[in-house]
């Protein structure tokens, strides 16, 4: 039992950290949510003006992904 209560103490003791580990962890989820909610805003705007241009251009259209938006971005970056 002795042994029992300074576990008990010690882990008591550690719970303000862990409770912040925790709050770090929630916060660094909602942000996460927060970019991908705006990742897929840029991915339906790309979308649409490529469906756009395609249709001017009388193309078939492709629809892009995030990784190809992020290969036509770093070959941009070349230029």
């Amino acid at each position: 039992p002795a042994d029992t209560l300074a576990l008990a103490d010690e882990l008591t003791e550690q719970l303000p950290a862990y409770a912040t580990v925790l709050d770090a962890y929630l916060e660094l989820a909602a942000n996460l949510d927060r970019l991908a909610a705006g990742e897929r805003k840029i991915i339906e705007k790309f979308n649409a003006r490529a469906g756009s241009l395609a249709l001017a251009a009388e193309i078939p259209a492709k629809t892009y992904d995030v990784h190809d938006v992020q290969s036509l971005l770093g070959v941009a970056a070349h230029f």
